[in-house]
């Protein structure tokens, strides 16, 4: 066991580990392996790919459930939600890849555990990689798992994480384009009562005569103009 730094665990969590390669000294003797660590720092920083996920999925609840209100449009330029709305998928798919990915680390430490102890089939070796795809829970190789899970407590557990994680995997797309994407909602306003100076016949008579619209709605092209009945 020992202590590590902590930025460097976090870029290498962060697949930033091409940074950590350009800072070492090239002709410096390769620094030892660390198996353990008991550092609390590189324990939050091994974390740290699960807080966005979790932290915008949160956010996006809360918008959800408490029902915020934007406007009609997104800008005072309705001609440009056309590009907000492709942003804002752009960042669904990145929502889904970044909980994809959480999803991975769980499954990967959990799979390291159990190599550490009596080890794991061939078949699901590399369920850590595969696992979001919905059609491998149905594949030989982890089907012929089960057995080996059914023998222990313990291995059922990892089987069922494996399953849980892929059906996760499958519906976060979708529910992460449905959290973000605004919705259109009728929004129950107040009213008030107003009068009209006149009676119901002078509103809605029951004959009309050209001789009371305009001398313009006379005409052939009387369809054009919008204050003539036979305008539109």
């Amino acid at each position: 066991m020992a202590r590590v730094a902590r930025l460097p665990v976090l870029l290498q969590v962060l697949g930033l580990e091409i940074i950590n390669a350009l800072r070492r000294n090239w002709r410096a003797p390769e620094a030892s392996k660390v198996v353990l660590t008991r550092s609390p720092g590189a324990t939050s920083a091994h974390a740290a790919i699960h807080i966005v996920p979790m932290t915008s999925l949160a956010a996006l609840i809360y918008c959800n459930y408490h029902t915020l209100y934007i406007g009609p449009y997104f800008t005072r330029a309705p001609q440009n939600d056309a590009i907000f709305l492709a942003i804002i998928q752009v960042a669904a798919k990145a929502q889904e890849l970044l909980c994809v990915a959480s999803l991975a680390a769980v499954l990967l430490q959990v799979l390291r555990r159990e190599l550490l102890g009596d080890g794991i089939p061939i078949g699901l070796l590399g369920s850590g990689i595969w696992f979001s795809q919905i059609s491998s829970l149905w594949s030989p190789d982890f089907l012929g798992a089960a057995r080996w899970s059914m023998t222990s407590w313990r291995r059922a557990q990892l089987y069922a994480l494996i399953v849980l994680a892929g059906a996760i995997a499958a519906v976060i797309g979708p529910a992460a384009a449905v959290l973000l994407l605004p919705r259109y909602q009728d929004i129950p306003a107040g009213s008030t009562t107003y009068y009209l100076d006149g009676t119901a016949i002078d509103f809605w008579p029951d004959t009309v005569y050209g001789s009371s619209e305009p001398q313009l709605c006379t005409y052939s092209n009387s369809t054009m103009y919008a204050i003539c009945p036979s305008g539109g």
